[in-house]
């Protein structure tokens, strides 16, 4: 038997004696000097060396050593990439640890607010199965058995009733149903038109016969009308364009009117400065109402490079892109208020128009509407009567034409009660600081005076009245009071429209 051999008694030195290293360190020296058959190994499945996948015991032990030793272990011996692997290692340890507990509170906070939630619905459960028995249980309702109609007696004819419809001529229906229409039902063909002058221009001998045949025909023919028409929410970028194009070319009338407006406005001066360009343009009628269109007007006045501006750069330059703008601010209130009134017909009478106009803020005149409607809706001035007088229950405003009317009609509107708040002003002999406080309040002032007054004198008693339509009408008791007091101590029964002022 072969003797062992005996141990090494030579003592090794001090510098080459290691430090002691954490044995995930010792693991990647050890993989990083491993040979290359072995890498060779790891390579051979796509031709490139796959790192180690980290474990979680590698994770555990990573932070526990952070955690545990600090990092004095990390000595001159591990190298600076090792070192701080570990430390990106341990860091993202401790991360997922904090997660995995704040997942774990969260899911408790849950779980407790599920069981406080049903704790406090359980006397609610409680007393519904308590109640369940004595809630009233209904028997179903029977099937009802068809029975066939009942025959129907002719009635007889009342000699002092008006004379029933004629009796149906052949091959018209009757039936209240919807007619199938056909393809090309609706348009204008040579024999309908036989049919229709031969309809209008017999004489009156069929009396009640030839009035229903028209009245079914022109249902007939609106019912197809509508159902191509249908419901109209967009419009061609044609119409975009022919919309803006409008509004910017102005017409030599409306410049005309503007020049007019002008010289009023500035009383005899032929320029503007260019600080007083907002106001008038809003005594002209462009007063913005929203922060949108205030940062429009103020754009395109800081634009202006002179002191002074005359005329023709306002009605010429500045109008046109202020008019555009404007309505293209302005666009969506007015097009949700069309939707809601032309009723799927597509299109709106010369009344509906106003009342949109009247649901948008402002409040022009009929005639204004008018005005403006003969100006845009070609063909408007053929529907008179023989006596002249405009038919305005047979004109109708399309979406491209109300897309045109209504920053004309707004245009207008604010213009005229700008130019009446001032008349009114004056009238009354209001300074700058009453006019101001009251601004376009006057106009509804005035009105409301002349509908309670009595020769341009109000009674005491009907003053209310006057602020309950203007809405100045204090809410509260005590100023009610407080303003009843005032009337009768300045006035003895009777107000005028400056006192009320």
């Amino acid at each position: 038997m072969a003797d062992a051999p005996e141990p090494s008694t030579e003592l090794v030195s001090a510098p080459e004696r290691k430090p002691r290293v954490p044995r995930l360190a010792t693991r990647r020296e050890h993989y990083q000097a491993a040979s290359t058959s072995e890498s060779w190994q790891l390579a051979k499945v796509d031709g490139r060396p796959r790192p180690r996948p980290i474990s979680p015991s590698t994770l555990r032990e990573a932070a526990y050593t952070k955690e545990t030793l600090g990092c004095g272990i990390y000595r001159l011996g591990i190298s600076e990439e090792i070192a701080e692997r570990d430390a990106e290692i341990a860091a993202f340890a401790l991360h997922r640890m904090d997660c995995q507990r704040m997942a774990g509170c969260r899911e408790r906070q849950k779980a407790a607010r599920w069981r406080r939630r049903k704790e406090e619905k359980e006397p609610l459960y409680q007393v519904r199965w308590l109640l369940l028995p004595h809630v009233e249980q209904r028997p179903p309702t029977p099937f009802a058995e068809e029975e066939p109609p009942e025959p129907t007696e002719p009635m007889e004819v009342d000699p002092d009733l008006p004379p029933s419809r004629p009796p149906t001529p052949e091959g018209w229906s009757r039936s209240l149903e919807k007619e199938p229409t056909s393809e090309g039902s609706g348009k204008r063909t040579p024999l309908g038109d036989r049919v229709m002058k031969r309809l209008v221009t017999r004489s009156h001998n069929l009396g009640e016969e030839r009035n229903w045949r028209l009245t079914l025909m022109r249902k007939r023919t609106q019912r197809e009308k509508a159902r191509k028409v249908g419901t109209v929410h967009a419009i061609p970028d044609s119409d975009e364009v022919n919309v803006a194009e409008i509004l910017f070319n102005i017409k030599p009338k409306e410049v005309q009117a503007y020049q007019a407006m002008l010289r009023q406005i500035c009383r005899g001066d032929s320029k503007i400065d260019q600080a007083d360009l907002q106001a008038v343009l809003g005594e002209m009628g462009f007063r913005p109402r929203t922060t949108p269109e205030r940062a429009v007007v103020r754009q395109l006045l800081s634009e202006v490079d002179s002191l002074e501006v005359d005329f023709d750069f306002l009605v010429q330059r500045i109008i046109p892109q202020l008019r555009v703008q404007l309505a293209e601010l302005r666009r969506p209130g007015l097009m949700q208020l069309w939707t809601e009134a032309e009723d799927r017909s597509g299109v709106l009478s010369v009344e509906e128009l106003l009342a949109v106009m009247q649901r948008s803020g402002f409040f022009p005149g009929t005639q204004e509407v008018v005005d403006a409607v003969l100006e845009v809706v070609p063909g408007a001035r053929n529907f008179e009567n023989m006596e002249g007088k405009l038919l305005l229950d047979r004109i109708s405003v399309t979406l491209p034409n109300f897309r045109i009317l209504a920053p004309l009609i707004q245009e207008r509107a604010e213009c005229r009660q700008r130019r009446m708040g001032l008349e009114i002003a004056e009238e009354l002999g209001l300074d700058e600081d009453a006019r101001y406080l009251w601004q376009d309040n006057l106009v509804d002032l005035r009105e409301a005076f002349e509908q309670h007054s009595e020769e341009q004198l109000l009674e005491a008693s009907r003053l209310p009245l006057v602020f309950r339509d203007t809405e100045l009408l204090p809410k509260r008791r005590p100023m009610q009071q407080m303003l009843r007091l005032m009337v009768e101590a300045r006035s003895n029964g009777a107000i005028e429209l400056n006192a009320s002022a």
